[in-house]
């Protein structure tokens, strides 16, 4: 799977902006990470979400019930679609035709 960086900004209340700033960067580095871990989440998550009830239960019945992992096999298998649309397609032999019968010159 093709992967990006992105720039995410998150929001969040003045009152705990302020209070990450006053920690140590050790600190501040463990929340980061947890801030970015639950945006990733929350990317693989929503496109699943959105799919029609049907689907979305036949991928989370394929992942044992855990919706990350069916997300994640959602995603696997868009990406398998579109690599597979990517490539050209290969062309389709074509059939002999039957013989059309052709009329008589006289």
């Amino acid at each position: 799977m093709k992967e990006e960086r992105v720039r995410v900004t998150v929001r969040l209340p003045a009152e705990l902006y302020e209070k990450i700033k006053r920690c140590t960067p050790f600190v501040s580095s463990f929340i980061v990470e947890a801030v970015r871990e639950k945006v990733e989440r929350e990317l693989v998550l929503a496109p699943f979400r959105a799919l029609p009830a049907p689907i979305r239960d036949k991928l989370l019945e394929a992942a044992g019930g855990d919706e990350h992992q069916a997300a994640l096999l959602f995603t696997e298998l868009l990406d398998e679609a579109l690599t597979g649309l990517e490539q050209p397609a290969k062309p389709e032999r074509l059939k002999p035709s039957e013989p059309q019968p052709q009329p008589h010159p006289f």
